[in-house]
């Protein structure tokens, strides 16, 4: 039996059962992407930065999911370094309240897992190495 919001509310403090994003996006080239992510609060995050990432720099579905994230909440900015701008996160710096910084893929980031139909047919795709994703095509 599931019971309403009203039935079962959220008490302060109180962990969030589950959440999950899957998502839908068409690109301007006519293709579409099915992605998403597991887990909690730090899905937005990755399913933004996902997209900001095929859709803003045209890059593969497998670059947008290995692409180094960044999340900030409760006065803490947390920065994967590899790829990131020093000059950028000098700035970063100067903003935040905290920032922590993460040398290498970290799974704190979660895990976004994308696939791409192309308009002339065909799959790309992208599992997130984070956390154990693969993506690939039985022939």
């Amino acid at each position: 039996d599931l019971q309403s919001p009203a039935e079962c509310p959220r008490r302060p403090g109180s962990r969030v059962p589950t959440m999950m994003t899957p998502s839908l996006l068409e690109l301007e080239d006519g293709s579409f992407v099915a992605l998403g992510s597991g887990g909690s609060n730090r899905i937005r995050s990755a399913i933004l930065q996902g997209m900001v990432h095929l859709v803003d720099r045209g890059v593969s579905p497998l670059e947008a999911v290995e692409h180094p994230r960044i999340h900030h909440e409760d006065g803490t900015c947390r920065v994967e370094l590899p790829g990131a701008d020093p000059e950028a996160l000098a700035c970063l710096r100067d903003e935040v309240g905290e920032l922590v910084t993460y040398d290498t893929r970290h799974m704190y980031f979660g895990g976004l897992h994308m696939v791409r139909w192309l308009p002339g047919g065909g799959f790309e795709g992208g599992g997130d190495p984070r956390r154990g994703g693969v993506f690939g095509i039985n022939d």
